[in-house]
């Protein structure tokens, strides 16, 4: 099963349209459920798997789907910590979305000065599982209905598939179509929004200077260009303007709603104007045609780059290496070394670690089992981690 499948990179995309070729030639079966699902990706499937029939829709079926859910407004601005408090302030429960860790963990920074760490979470893919079960469970206390207290929570892209909540307002860096979808379905879940005001904010930037800044080394710069086109040619009726004037004009618009259906041509328009373009659908394509080579001796290196750039690797912060080593000591089974390393491990992308700085972790146990479970812990030197907040790398 494979789910959500929006949220990856065109190299992911592409090493999963292969993986379901290969599935359904050696007999298997396979289940794609997604809420948004671009067009190139189900058509390069359909063509490999020739299972047209197999697609379902169910869209327009959904009950919730003709809610009105989100009123969108669009901020010439990067920085929403602001308009959080101004938000949180007013008694909504307010979820924040940077495109990057660095940015999520800035704005909660700030955010904590303003408005106390009391009602300010923080959540992302650099944290200990621990910790983020622990955002999690408190956030089972401000669910609609059960909670009028005010809160907000502070995220980047783990909120888009990973987790159950549902707030009022959103305040979201600029993002690929389908990803702010995902997003917007993060407030409102089941319920109707009928204020007049928005309580959906998109952040574009002043400049194309500040736009580039929100998506760099995140997103495809002309996806989320096209993202922008393709709201202001078919949602809005503006007409097919360059990206300098939606800078401009975007964020003088009124505050508008999206229907379900809406937000389906919007992501489906987004893709559909990146055929005739580079980019992103390049990295797609030549993704594919390494995978297609069969990894032979030519495309080897490629493949090996490819999967480096989609990998992450678990590893144990060195400042807090001593503890897990202590309290590995007392691991008499599996389920407690798991129970364990859930405190200490974080996911780091391969590229954005040196690798030169990996050292495995050194552990004395009587145990046989032990030190077999620990032979695949590593420790990164220089790395340091803050309880709640996430991991710190040492500069490249």
């Amino acid at each position: 099963m494979i789910d959500e499948i929006q949220a990856y990179s065109p190299e992911a995309a592409a090493i999963i349209v292969k993986t379901v070729e290969d599935v359904n030639t050696l007999g298997g079966k396979f289940l794609i459920m997604t809420a948004t699902l671009p067009g190139f990706i189900k058509d390069e499937i359909i063509k490999r798997t020739d299972l047209d029939e197999g697609v379902k829709d169910v869209y327009d079926s959904i009950p919730q789907g003709r809610l009105r859910r989100n009123v969108l407004k669009f901020k010439d601005s990067s920085d929403p910590t602001e308009e959080a408090v101004k938000l949180y302030e007013e008694g909504w429960k307010v979820l924040v979305v940077r495109n990057t860790v660095k940015k999520a963990i800035e704005t909660y920074q700030k955010l904590v000065e303003k408005i106390g760490k009391e009602r300010v979470l923080l959540v992302h893919s650099r944290m200990t599982l621990e910790d983020r079960k622990e955002v999690e469970r408190i956030l089972e206390n401000y669910r609609p209905g059960m909670n009028g207290e005010s809160i907000v929570l502070v995220s980047t892209q783990v909120v888009e598939a990973s987790m159950d909540i549902d707030f009022d307002i959103l305040l979201t860096d600029v993002a690929p179509a389908d990803s702010l979808v995902q997003r917007m379905g993060r407030i409102f879940r089941k319920r109707e929004w009928t204020e007049n005001n928005p309580n959906t904010f998109i952040y574009i930037g002043k400049s194309k200077k500040e736009f580039d800044s929100l998506i760099k080394g995140v997103y495809s710069k002309d996806i989320v260009e096209n993202t922008l086109k393709a709201l202001s040619e078919v949602i809005l009726g503006l007409g097919e303007e360059k990206i300098d004037v939606l800078f401009k004009n975007l964020p003088k618009q009124q505050p508008f709603s999206l229907n379900e259906s809406q937000k389906r041509t919007w992501v489906e328009k987004t893709y559909e104007k990146l055929e005739l373009e580079k980019g992103y659908m390049e990295r797609f394509r030549k993704t594919l045609d390494v995978l297609d080579s069969g990894y032979s001796s030519e495309k080897k290196h490629e493949a090996h780059r490819i999967f480096r750039r989609i990998s992450s690797m678990s590893i144990v912060p060195e400042n807090l290496k001593e503890d897990l080593v202590e309290e590995l000591k007392g691991a008499s089974n599996y389920f407690e070394f798991k129970q364990i390393t859930s405190r200490y491990l974080v996911d780091v992308p391969l590229y954005d670690m040196d690798g030169s700085l990996l050292e495995p972790l050194k552990v004395e146990a009587q145990d046989e089992k032990v030190l077999r479970w620990t032979s695949s812990l590593y420790v990164l030197k220089g790395s340091k981690y803050e309880k709640g907040i996430g991991i710190f790398l040492k500069e490249k």
